[in-house]
């Protein structure tokens, strides 16, 4: 890849060529790794403006936004205040994540009798029961249910900083889980990320059409060329992007793709 101010390559043959076989995005990843100032775009946004794939990319985008927020909070368990900030989003888009699987699956056959055993085993899961009360406790009150932190001395002697939940002076939504804030909500996120790899592994290819896609894609470009770069992207890369995305061997990346790294994180 070129640094930024270095010379760019003139064309992306090579590019493609040594790309991922059958994905096809190698010109799309040439575009992606332009300077952000220039191409703010994730991967799938060639492909959002197809309905149905618009609609199956919300689903990873929501998982993706949960997963950022517990990165945050990782981050930031050092100080409460944020650790509360970063909860509350965390399970706010938690909850989304279910939201737009049902708004995504009510129009898929076989849906729901899936999602009903889906929804068992959440009710029957404490943590998710206890995230899920939280979560309306914090957009109902502001209650804010992160209180304290307690050092301890790991086996390597290196001392880090474990928060936990705390209702001292009030009632919890729900029984609180026997376990630290963070384990807890890494805990839930395996959870949903399982839940959004069965749905995809079982109805991704009732509802995603590559052909349908890449057809709906190819004669929407036009209409979203403004968007790439400002509207200044050179012609000859313009129109290799087309070639590339009209040729054969191109499949524009299913969803489900959207979430390989969080496959891999929550394992």
């Amino acid at each position: 890849m070129a640094a930024v101010g270095q010379e760019l390559p003139l064309t992306i043959s090579s590019l493609s060529r040594n790309s991922r076989p059958n994905f096809g995005v190698g010109i799309i990843e040439f575009f992606i790794r332009m300077p952000s100032r220039l191409f703010p775009c994730p991967i799938g946004y060639f492909f959002q403006h197809n309905r149905r794939m618009k609609n199956l990319i919300r689903i990873s985008e929501k998982l993706k936004e949960a997963d950022f927020f517990l990165r945050q909070m990782t981050r930031s368990h050092g100080n409460i205040e944020e650790l509360n900030y970063y909860f509350s989003a965390f399970v706010s888009a938690a909850r989304s994540v279910t939201f737009v699987l049902q708004y995504v699956g009510s129009v898929v056959e076989g849906f729901d009798s899936w999602y009903a055993d889906v929804q068992s085993r959440q009710r029957s899961d404490k943590v998710a029961k206890y995230l899920l009360e939280a979560r309306n406790e914090s957009q109902k009150t502001g209650a804010q249910p992160i209180a304290y932190g307690e050092v301890i001395r790991l086996p390597s002697g290196e001392e880090t900083l474990i928060n936990f939940f705390s209702y001292i002076g009030s009632s919890p939504p729900a029984e609180v889980p026997d376990m630290d804030v963070l384990t807890t909500c890494n805990h839930q996120m395996r959870n949903l990320v399982q839940i959004v790899i069965e749905f995809f592994d079982k109805f991704e290819d009732s509802v995603w059409d590559a052909s349908q896609e890449k057809r709906s894609t190819v004669e929407n470009l036009s209409s979203v060329r403004h968007k790439i770069h400002g509207g200044e992207t050179p012609d000859v890369l313009w129109q290799q992007l087309v070639d590339v995305i009209g040729g054969t061997d191109f499949l524009p990346p299913r969803p489900s793709q959207e979430i390989i790294d969080l496959r891999k994180r929550y394992e």
